[in-house]
């Protein structure tokens, strides 16, 4: 029983863990995707796509799909060639 009460509690702390690093793991990407539109070397038709993308990737971060709104994101790296 006192086994069970320190897995729990531990369980819990990876999950947030976790739940963190792919949180900042997306964070980064979105930098990234900013910082090179904001070069402006991009047509106005990919920079549209790419703000689009953005703002889909956001609104499921809002609604608490974190591994949905990861695809818009590598989708907007694909349109603008990052690797």
């Amino acid at each position: 029983m006192k086994a069970l009460k320190t897995l729990v509690p531990s369980a819990k702390i990876t999950a947030a863990g976790a739940a963190l690093a792919a949180s900042a793991d997306y964070t980064d990407m979105a930098k990234k995707i900013d910082a090179a539109m904001a070069s402006g070397k991009f047509t106005p038709s990919t920079t549209d796509e790419v703000r689009k993308l953005r703002a889909d990737s956001e609104r499921m971060i809002r609604e608490g799909n974190e591994a949905e709104a990861r695809k818009p994101l590598e989708r907007a790296r694909e349109l603008l060639d990052m690797k």
